[in-house]
Order: structure tokens, then C-alpha cells, then sequence
């Protein structure tokens, strides 16, 4: 028996600062959603699941070509989550959807306010690159020790995030932040090194400033450490006085680990958040 799609939230997606109107209270007979919703659906949580949007009355999916993190952050802060902390899920992971294909290179930046371009339909897609995202909660919490990548174009880098007292925070690019540093960020994500490269550490908040908290600051691992927990801490006099014009961020080579522990249990390269191990 086969049952119906789960369908997590609904709302009037804002395409990169071209809105596409609700028409709810005036759509034709026959129509089946709003022109311009946007939905969530296969997820196992009412925050992630396969991005579908309604054109012509009819839902349809997104092609993955382009996807990533910017887009995916317009989604989620559209359906009412967090914007950071988004995360872009590629290749029908939330299964294919069926009929129409909508949108094919999508260009966001993260803001709903750039690019007023809506991509023109699919002519090289199948539901195999079905679009997906992750989002989270405003507010919600993580467990201690828990890494994230936020602000890059793609799933290997970002900002460097880590969990301690329930809430993420940044990480001081002080004097001992270093490519050892950030594969270690890595192999807590699941990114291992391949024969073309390790982990690069990326300096001085080029994936954009945080907010909050910065919760470390000193690190001195080796590179071989499976989490950030496993490194010491070297404090210098120049981590007292970090600022978000120093958080750290990462670069990982593309090759992921079949053991990486995930967030969400979801054995999946998009997802680029991970567990304490």
C-alpha cells in the first residue's frame, strides 16, 4: 500500500528576492496549492525533507544542480526555522518526487533580499536530483562537543561552529588555529583526507561573522584526534581578546568516512553537522 507523501510545513517561498505571489483566496478550480508555496516532504522531522514548490497550481520539485547551503537557508528561514545552521541535502536522498521538475539552478546567497532571478525550468534533471534541505529549530539546542559548518557555498566548508553549554559558538582564529586544527574539524564531520589533499584552515571570518558566543579558543591538536574534544587547549594572550571578525573556518577534502556518526543519524554528505565522538 503506498501512503501519502508526509508533508512537514507549507508556506510562500521568497525565490531570492523575486516573490511569487500567493494566490490562496483566488487560485482557479483544480488547483491543488498556492502559486509561490514551497514544502517539505519524505522527512523524518518537520525540518527537513525534500523541497517542493507550487507553479501553475501543481507541486514540483527542485533540480540539485547549484543547491547548497544559501539556498537552503532562504527555505528554511521561508518555512519559519532557523536560517543558520541550514543544510542543503542533495540526490533524491528524501527519496524522488513524481511529476514536474520547477526550478533548475537555483542562485541564492542566503538573503531573500538578492539576486530577483527565478531560474528558468529543468532541461537536463531527473527526480534522482531531487533538492532537499535540513533546517533547524529556532532556538534549538545541540550536545556538547557537537561541530557544524555554516556560511559556505558548499557542504566541505564554512564557519567552524562547536556546541558547549547546549548552544552553538564560534572558534577564536587566534595563534595556534592551523590546518591540524581544522582536519580534525573534518574527521569529527566525516570528511577524511584523500590522496589530493587534507583539511585547509580558513582564517579571519571569511565565511562571514557569528553571533553569540565564542566557545574556544587555544586549540593545538595533531590532525589524528576523531573530535575537537580529543584536542588540548594552548590558551595565548591573544585569545582574550577574540571578536567574530576572527572565527575560524574550514576547508575538507571531498571524500566522507561510511563510519562518520551524523547529526540526525543520517549517513549523508550534505549533512554538515556531526556528533561528539
Amino acid at each position: 500500500m503506498q501512503h501519502p507523501p508526509r508533508l512537514l510545513v507549507v508556506a510562500t517561498v521568497l525565490f531570492c528576492g523575486a516573490m511569487l505571489p500567493s494566490l490562496e483566496a483566488q487560485r482557479p478550480h483544480g488547483r491543488v496549492c498556492a502559486e509561490g508555496s514551497v514544502r517539505l516532504v519524505n522527512g523524518t522531522t518537520p525540518r527537513e525533507g525534500r523541497v517542493e514548490v507550487c507553479q501553475d497550481g501543481v507541486w514540483g520539485t527542485v533540480c540539485d544542480d547549484n543547491w547548497g547551503p544559501p539556498d537552503a537557508r532562504v527555505v528554511c528561514r521561508q518555512l519559519g526555522f532557523a536560517a543558520d545552521g541550514a543544510r542543503a541535502a542533495f540526490g533524491g536522498i528524501f527519496s524522488p518526487g513524481v511529476g514536474s521538475i520547477h526550478l533548475d539552478d537555483v542562485a541564492c546567497n542566503g538573503d531573500e533580499g538578492a539576486s530577483p532571478t527565478v531560474p528558468a525550468p529543468p532541461l537536463n534533471c531527473r527526480h534522482f536530483e531531487d533538492a532537499g534541505v535540513f533546517c533547524e529549530e529556532v532556538g534549538f539546542s545541540c550536545n556538547d562537543g557537537d561541530v557544524r559548518l555554516v556560511g559556505g557555498d558548499n557542504q566541505y566548508g564554512g564557519r567552524v561552529e562547536y556546541c558547549f553549554g547546549n548552544s552553538f559558538g564560534t572558534i577564536c582564529d587566534d595563534t595556534t588555529w592551523d590546518d591540524n586544527d581544522a582536519q580534525v574539524v573534518c574527521n569529527q564531520l566525516g570528511f577524511t583526507p584523500t590522496p589530493s589533499g587534507r583539511a585547509i584552515s580558513i582564517a579571519g571570518g571569511n565565511f562571514g561573522r557569528g553571533s553569540g558566543e565564542i566557545h574556544l579558543a587555544g586549540l593545538d591538536c595533531t590532525g589524528d584526534e576523531p573530535s575537537l574534544s580529543n584536542c588540548t587547549i594552548a590558551l595565548t594572550f591573544f585569545s582574550i581578546f577574540c571578536s567574530h571578525s576572527f572565527d575560524v573556518g574550514v576547508l575538507c577534502p571531498r571524500e566522507l568516512a561510511a563510519s562518520s556518526i551524523l547529526v540526525l543519524s543520517h549517513t549523508k554528505p550534505e549533512i554538515i553537522s556531526a556528533r561528539n565522538v
